[in-house]
């Protein structure tokens, strides 16, 4: 939002093997379905989006959740992190590994089987990262949070508004967890 006008909106959804985006901004609107789920629909809306707007783009790579998901669930958030970096080195042009939504993806999979450690050390080291983004606070105080540390989770939402004043998640939590 600038004032009262609408810059850029974004929003996604997952159930079972369908996901969905829609990202929309003051040139284009841009929805993209699957009844596939492959967790590359970021990739490809980027790249979709760069072509559109007559920008080279990086073209689409796998997603690292989808192929390590198995693997990913034996392993707890320190063992995932030493996966993630052997990837980084060894197969650096198969993953985006300059996204901050490779390992966030990681992380929310952590949260949403409740292994609150694993989520929080896996954000953590996204938040050393990608330490300029707003989002990825916002990812590990929602960790915390969902945690029932609300000491950190306020700290770290504090952090993610500071980074990014637009985001309205932050900016909820806070007035849900400040004195």
């Amino acid at each position: 939002m600038k004032g009262d006008v609408l810059l850029k909106h974004r929003h996604d959804g997952t159930a079972k093997n369908y996901q969905a985006l829609l990202i929309s901004d003051r040139t284009m609107t841009m929805i993209l379905m699957t009844n596939n789920k492959q967790g590359n629909l970021d990739a490809i809306s980027k790249a979709l989006y760069a072509t559109l707007q007559g920008k080279p783009n990086k073209g689409v790579k796998r997603a690292f959740l989808t192929d390590y998901a198995t693997q990913l669930e034996k392993l707890d958030g320190q063992q995932a992190l030493a996966l993630y970096e052997k990837a980084t080195t060894e197969q650096a042009d198969r993953y985006d590994f300059a996204d901050e939504t490779t390992l966030n993806e990681v992380g929310y999979a952590y949260l949403n089987k409740q292994k609150f450690a694993d989520a929080i050390t896996v954000f953590t080291y996204n938040t050393k990262l990608f330490p300029k983004s707003g989002n990825m606070f916002d990812s590990l105080g929602e960790a915390y949070y969902t945690q029932g540390n609300k000491a950190k989770a306020l700290e770290n939402y504090t952090i993610a508004l500071k980074l990014d004043p637009s985001l309205e998640s932050a900016k909820k939590m806070l007035q849900e967890l400040k004195p």
